[in-house]
């Protein structure tokens, strides 16, 4: 039984949100499996962002998408993406090194998808980030450089979808 079972039978529906359970899935604690992503989860991920951009064009903003950025490289070898993704792995020590990188380009996968059939800005900040150690303290989290690194990303972005004056 995955946590997507729990989202169907527990979680709330509101003005067209899902909302997940709080806690722990109901059961037994899960043994040593492998860790798999259920697909339900991935499904209200999508729905509700786009529920979140339509919700913002509503209110006269514009929507803006950024996928996810991390230093992750599934060129390296493993000990070394064990190493970069070793604040993922904390949180969830079943993972492993494919399925992290199968999970991170999964939820890119459907944010580039959110934006194209929303027709929202996105900038895509997995692909324009570099994925060196310079950048992040970790799997995720930015150094000062790689803060300067994404903002500069970012607003290139928003100057190429005419969100931002050029300079």
């Amino acid at each position: 039984r995955g946590l997507g079972d729990v989202y169907k039978r527990q979680g709330k529906r509101i003005d067209g949100w899902l909302f997940p359970p709080y806690g722990p899935p109901p059961g037994p604690a899960p043994g040593p499996e492998p860790f798999v992503f259920d697909p339900a989860i991935v499904a209200v991920y999508e729905h509700n962002l786009a529920a979140m951009v339509r919700l913002c064009r509503r209110n006269g903003a514009s929507p803006i998408l950024l996928t996810f950025a991390a230093c992750d490289d599934s060129s390296l070898a493993d000990a070394e993406q064990r190493r970069r993704l070793g604040l993922v792995f904390r949180e969830m020590p079943a993972l492993d090194p494919p399925a992290a990188h199968a999970a991170m380009n999964l939820y890119r996968e459907v944010t580039r998808k959110v934006a194209q059939a929303e027709h929202a800005t996105l900038v895509d900040m997995a692909a324009l980030m570099p994925k060196d150690l310079e950048a992040y303290t970790d799997t995720v989290h930015f150094t000062p450089a790689g803060a300067r690194r994404f903002a500069e990303i970012l607003v290139g972005g928003l100057r190429d979808g005419g969100l931002v004056p050029a300079s």
